[in-house]
């Protein structure tokens, strides 16, 4: 697995520590303008309610360290915004030297064919937001949903320090992302719909804060955590590829984490702590022989179902704890020491479960258990098939 880009993300986000320091003469646009040549701008600019300000073709507009604030209309077709500021500090790639293009509750901006780069963040959306064919690089954050309507089609963003799409607040919906080297590819606070994504060179794929985040047609790329959720989020993704994951899920006091159809390979499935709802269905993952931790490793307080899922490789595959219900039914495991350990005060149901293991087939240790049909192949002649540690039923 290659290296995954390390990011260091400070938690103190303040737009003042993201802004850099501007002093000139700033300026309104007041009437329909086009700029159809080059601009530099010496001062802030604000496009002022019922105003549109038109970017034409080509047009490369040098922002400096200042702001284009947007009060009424922004458009630009085939444009670029940049600063050619220089970075202050060693290892800059160019982020943060001008807040970028923020549009208020009152505005709304349609960018196609465009680039932003060198921002705070590139677009900061209170109001409309249009983005087709949009390119975001070297920014602190991509697009920042801070409330109002963002529709993207096709965007991608690159070299991104903390999220490429974060969403604190408003309706998003994106079709077409590709998101390389940045922290996290899409972190969302409210409800969110994203499919066709690309996630490459990340630490965070996709991250549920609140609300719901509803994903289809996604693919990682060594990527360190591929998804995770929280006590507050409904998570749910279809139609998922990923290579080079460090962890592929990440179910910690999940509410509701869902994952159907998936083919994976990295170091772990899935790790977490209190999960309340967890429902794998339809998911194939291989892992390296050599990896010695549990590929899964799941404390579950309420239900956690896994639905035609197999996993293949590590020492030791499957461990089910906690005081919920784990529900397995057409399980396929593979791996050179433990199948399957399940453990705690829950209940477990097996049904169609296939295991081949080197030492241990199937371990329970549980008040209660329902098993099914069961098929358990092992390298070892001496090996436990079947271990029941407490009585169960």
């Amino acid at each position: 697995m290659r290296t995954t880009r390390t990011f260091v993300c400070v938690l103190l986000f303040l737009t003042a520590s993201l802004s850099p320091l501007a002093m000139g003469s700033d300026s309104t646009v007041g009437v329909n303008t086009l700029w159809d040549s080059d601009r530099t701008l010496t001062g802030n600019i604000t496009v002022a309610s019922g105003v549109t300000l038109t970017i034409g073709p080509d047009v490369e507009v040098d922002a400096r360290s200042f702001s284009i604030t947007v009060e009424g209309t922004l458009i630009a077709d085939g444009g670029t915004f940049f600063s050619s500021v220089q970075p202050l500090t060693q290892g800059s790639h160019g982020q943060g030297l001008w807040p970028g293009i923020v549009v208020t509750s009152t505005g709304q901006a349609t960018l196609g064919n465009t680039t932003v780069a060198n921002a705070s963040a590139g677009v900061t959306v209170y109001g409309q937001f249009n983005g087709n064919n949009l390119t975001i690089n070297d920014a602190y954050r991509g697009v920042s949903s801070m409330g109002g309507i963002t529709r993207l089609n096709d965007i991608t963003l690159q070299r991104i320090d903390y999220e490429a799409l974060y969403v604190q607040s408003g309706d998003l919906v994106a079709t077409g992302l590709h998101a390389r080297e940045v922290a996290v590819g899409v972190e969302s606070w409210t409800h969110t719909s994203a499919s066709n994504l690309t996630i490459e060179e990340a630490g965070v794929g996709l991250r549920a804060q609140q609300g719901r985040l509803l994903v289809d047609d996604v693919a990682f790329e060594n990527v360190s955590v591929g998804a995770a959720s929280s006590s507050q989020s409904n998570l749910s993704i279809t139609n998922l590829t990923g290579n080079g994951l460090g962890l592929a899920f990440d179910a910690s006091n999940a509410v509701n984490f869902e994952v159907n159809h998936a083919q994976l390979n990295g170091q772990r499935l899935m790790v977490g702590q209190g999960a309340q709802l967890v429902n794998l269905q339809n998911l194939t993952f291989t892992a390296p022989g050599d990896e010695e931790r549990y590929l899964v490793d799941l404390a579950c307080v309420g239900v956690c179902s896994y639905d035609n899922v197999t996993v293949l490789g590590g020492t030791s595959a499957w461990a089910m704890s906690g005081t919920g219900t784990h529900r397995s039914t057409s399980m396929v495991v593979q791996t050179s020491n433990i199948g399957v350990d399940i453990t705690g005060l829950g209940h477990a149901y097996l049904d169609n479960l296939t295991v081949h293991a080197g030492e241990t087939g199937l371990s329970i240790s549980t008040p209660s258990s329902d098993i099914g049909s069961l098929h358990i192949h092992l390298k070892n002649a001496h090996s436990a098939v079947l271990e029941a540690h407490v009585p169960s039923n």
